[in-house]
């Protein structure tokens, strides 16, 4: 909807319950969490509701999801591992890492402060 509240429509019609929708931060894409087959997984849409992907797929429940500031990864919490955790993946689902070990964790978010340092060379420069 426009900043108004005009303009409603809805984007999202496949799966039973869709929520936590996130805007990437280009504002190009909307990453949401969607029920299918007794399981929540994690997708994104363009903002027509077009060119859906799916990024999970029924690893336990994958919940929350969020955009790093520069919308290279998603960090989401999961209980594919018995218990929730955080995790991270890149913004096509691909490289899921665990970050958390121990207790619950769920409902992750961003630092403005986060820089992937993945891409970074020796003299320090991306």
């Amino acid at each position: 909807m426009g900043k108004d509240g005009s303009d409603m429509r809805r984007v999202t019609f496949m799966g039973r319950y869709n929520e936590r929708a996130s805007w990437s931060p280009s504002g190009d894409r909307i990453v949401y969490t969607s029920m299918d087959n007794g399981k929540m997984n994690i997708y994104t849409c363009a903002l027509d509701g077009s060119d859906i992907m799916q990024l999970t797929s029924n690893a336990g429940n994958n919940e929350h999801p969020t955009w790093s500031p520069d919308g290279k990864l998603i960090a989401f919490s999961s209980n594919r591992s018995g218990s929730y955790q955080i995790y991270i993946m890149r913004f096509d689902g691909a490289n899921v890492t665990r970050i958390t070990q121990g207790g619950e964790n769920t409902a992750p978010t961003w630092s403005w402060f986060y820089e992937d340092k993945s891409q970074t060379t020796k003299e320090g420069a991306k």
